[in-house]
């Protein structure tokens, strides 16, 4: 039976879930306000190896749309750091992506597979299309509405 009471108190919960969501930057992709791109800003303005000669070298596991990279290039260019980064991209819808976006970046080295310390292949469970919560499990986000069931 559904009463008036447990209407509000699953309002309330919900309402208290999403404020809790919001305050602990819970489902934000968004570099400039979850506070990444102000991290790599910091952590690369601290690296002194950042400034030898040769620069930085990074390593992009699971570059999904290469988003994350494309941050970075712009936060090392910007500080006029030499840079070498490395995508390792398995799925070939995002590798097309990455392709696009790092055609003419010699710094950038594209590599459609994935990295691990043993050879071998894996399935790649997704909810979508270039989902960035593509994973080697097929985690329940039942929770969230997802199913991750494409692979």
């Amino acid at each position: 039976m559904f009463t008036k009471s447990s209407f509000l108190k699953n309002k309330f919960r919900s309402l208290i879930f999403r404020i809790f969501n919001k305050l602990e930057n819970n489902g934000n992709a968004d570099f400039d306000s979850n506070g990444e791109k102000y991290f790599l800003n910091s952590l690369i303005s601290q690296l002194s190896c950042a400034k030898k000669k040769g620069g930085l070298v990074a390593f992009d596991i699971g570059a999904n749309v290469g988003d994350y990279s494309l941050m970075l290039t712009g936060i090392l260019s910007k500080k006029n750091i030499d840079y070498e980064i490395h995508l390792f991209e398995p799925t070939e819808s995002c590798f097309k992506t990455i392709q696009k976006k790092f055609n003419n970046n010699d710094n950038v080295h594209l590599n459609n597979f994935g990295a691990s310390d043993q050879a071998g292949e894996a399935t790649i469970f997704y909810d979508k299309e270039q989902s960035g919560l593509a994973s080697l499990y097929q985690r329940n986000l039942d929770s969230y509405n997802l199913s991750m069931n494409q692979s």
